[in-house]
């Protein structure tokens, strides 16, 4: 009876402890103790429509969270996942040589391509890959709306390294090492490369946030931070991987150890604690922003959740131009956009995506439509 009622004392001093943690956005909660060896270490989180996904890490389930409770989604593979995202509310996983991809069916798909994959990056509805195909040993760069059809460049510069891809004003970019540098590479029209002249030669791989750069180092000194065209870099003062990088229009977040480190200007960072066990071990997409909340995953069983970090606003549309609407509402918060042809028509789904601002203008590019009504939730 004594032992168990230590037990009770140090589980509730143990939540205690994490709940009175002293963070800058509101109270840090466990919003779940996931189950060891049934559900796998959870490698991190993806958010899509109005879901985020708690993935494994190798084997297990797949788990998703909608605000209130978490249901199993599926399991999947003893397979070691690489990188997980959403693409146009598709929720897809990389393990190697395979993508697996989530519709509107309950089912989960799969696609396996020639090439094992190394790298990506969201932009204009599109992911971007890279990897290299064993057949030829060269590198590709591969792109995909849908997961059906796949367009590839070959990189047919010599690299000491696998290359690394990230964007910046819309552009593509490829790091490469070239025996003590990198080399910085755009991509034109998905057809060749443009080498880019810079004197700073250790970009490994980046992030564009408020017309900064924050970059990783390829000879492992740390996150540095410098102007859109690498000039002028300062360190930030940290270690992180750059997966583990979180921003949104007013706010940027990296999960290094056992501290979550927040700027809102890309040079000046604070840090908080958190509770972690084994952090550096585990991978990319760790932190979603969800429903105003940042939740992150990273000590092997559980998801914590911190906010609100942003003061709430509701949703609200105003539909000023012609083709577009502007949006206003929490970040991190779920959108859902329909369009209809007539006022009181049927509204079909049009996107899905997460708030990246607080006031935000989605443009309905489509060219065919003379005419449209929307609406959205």
């Amino acid at each position: 009876m004594i032992n168990i009622l230590k037990l009770v004392f140090l589980i509730s001093l143990s939540n205690a402890i994490i709940n009175s943690q002293d963070v800058p956005f509101g109270q840090l909660t466990r919003i779940r103790k996931l189950q060891q060896n049934i559900y796998g270490d959870p490698l991190g989180l993806v958010s899509y429509k109005t879901n985020v996904l708690v993935l494994p890490m190798r084997g297990g389930d797949i788990m998703e969270f909608n605000g209130d409770i978490f249901v199993k989604s599926q399991s999947i593979q003893n397979a070691r996942a690489q990188f997980a995202d959403s693409l146009n509310g598709v929720p897809f996983i990389i393990y190697e040589n395979q993508i697996t991809f989530k519709t509107e069916k309950p089912q989960w798909n799969r696609v396996s391509l020639v090439e094992y994959l190394n790298d990506y990056q969201i932009m204009s509805g599109m992911v971007y890959f890279t990897g290299k195909n064993p057949s030829d040993n060269y590198d590709y760069v591969i792109r995909t709306k849908d997961f059906v059809v796949f367009e590839r460049l070959k990189i047919t510069f010599v690299s000491d390294s696998v290359p690394r891809i990230f964007k910046i004003k819309n552009n593509i970019f490829l790091s490469s090492q070239n025996r003590l540098k990198f080399d910085l590479y755009s991509i034109v029209d998905f057809k060749s490369f443009n080498k880019i002249d810079s004197k700073t030669t250790n970009v490994l791989d980046a992030i564009e946030f408020k017309d900064r750069l924050i970059f990783t180092s390829g000879d492992g000194t740390g996150i540095y931070y410098s102007e859109v065209d690498f000039s002028n870099p300062k360190p930030a003062g940290f270690q992180a991987n750059i997966y583990n990088f979180l921003s949104a229009s007013d706010m940027i977040f990296a999960y290094s150890a056992n501290k979550i480190f927040y700027s809102s200007n890309a040079f000046e960072w604070q840090s908080f604690s958190v509770e972690s066990n084994s952090i550096d071990s585990f991978s990319p997409n760790q932190m979603v922003i969800f429903d105003n909340h940042l939740l992150f995953s990273g000590d092997r069983f559980d998801v914590y959740k911190i906010g609100p970090i942003t003061s709430s606003k509701p949703l609200s549309v105003e539909s000023e131009l012609i083709h577009a609407i502007k949006i206003t509402g929490n970040i991190g918060q779920q959108v859902e956009i329909l369009a209809s042809d007539e006022l009181n028509g049927e509204y079909k789904p049009l996107t899905y995506f997460t708030l990246p601002s607080t006031e935000y203008i989605y443009n309905d590019n489509r060219t065919n439509k003379l005419k449209q009504y929307y609406k959205v939730k």
